[in-house]
């Protein structure tokens, strides 16, 4: 069987293993916050995503919020998702890694 016939291919097997300790080094992991109105399809869609993958999230009230995050303002009708594995990719390290 050739390369990739049969199988998903994913980052770490079109970079190979040189490429994927590289990658390894261009996250950040910060943790993403979704914020919306509560019961948008936006939010809903990404809990849905997350679950999905199995992702272990949080859904936040805005009372919630109010109390994580005192220090930003959420009227009564937002809500917000989330996921302590989310992160930023550094980008040009990204392509540093990509163009080796």
């Amino acid at each position: 069987m050739e390369r990739g016939q049969g199988k998903k291919k994913n980052v770490f097997s079109i970079l190979g293993l040189r490429g994927l300790f590289r990658c390894v080094l261009v996250l950040s992991k910060t943790g993403l916050l979704a914020v919306d109105k509560t019961g948008s399809k936006e939010l809903e869609d990404i809990a849905g995503s997350l679950k999905s993958a199995g992702v272990q999230y949080e859904s936040l009230s805005v009372h919630s919020l109010r109390v994580r995050y005192p220090s930003l303002f959420f009227n009564e009708s937002f809500s917000a998702v989330f996921d302590p594995t989310g992160g930023v990719l550094i980008a040009d390290k990204c392509l540093t890694a990509l163009q080796v």
